[in-house]
């Protein structure tokens, strides 16, 4: 059993971590075009907490893969190093354009509800009528049921 790892297999684990870093750069900006494209103020902790998890599972997964579940401070630094140089460098350009996408498709389904609304409607206004009848003849019913103690 070895309890020191080699230099080249130190450098060869940095290396994969680095990328691992990268990788998870690239899923926490996929996360949050999703937490734009759903915008709702409640769930963006729910969005924000299910990338913490799903990167602290994930990086757990992958040292225990690769490192037989050892946690040394150079693979944490060398996680944040890829993470950081995906989030200032190669990120950017994805942001710009993914800001771009989430316009577009704000704008496209604004307009396909303004054109859908109108079908959904008419089920409300039917409900509506109908959820009034019902209270008119529920309180009629209770109102003669007084006048038949006898019946009841």
């Amino acid at each position: 059993m070895t309890y020191l790892q080699s230099l080249g297999a130190q450098l060869s684990l940095c290396c994969r971590t680095v990328g691992f870093g990268f990788l998870l750069g690239i899923m926490y900006d996929l996360i949050g075009l999703m937490r734009t494209l759903f915008r709702r103020s409640r769930r963006r902790f729910g969005w924000d907490m299910g990338y913490a998890l799903l990167a602290a599972v994930c990086t757990f997964l992958f040292l225990l893969t690769v490192n037989a579940g050892k946690v040394r401070v150079f693979l944490l630094g060398a996680l944040t190093i890829g993470f950081l140089v995906w989030l200032l460098g190669a990120g950017r350009p994805f942001r710009r354009r993914t800001a771009h996408v989430v316009r577009c498709v704000q704008r496209f389904s604004a307009v396909l509800r303004a054109r859908i609304a109108p079908f959904f409607c008419l089920p409300e206004k039917c409900a509506r009528r109908c959820c009034a009848r019902a209270k008119k003849v529920v309180k009629k019913s209770n109102f003669l049921l007084k006048f038949h103690k006898g019946l009841v």
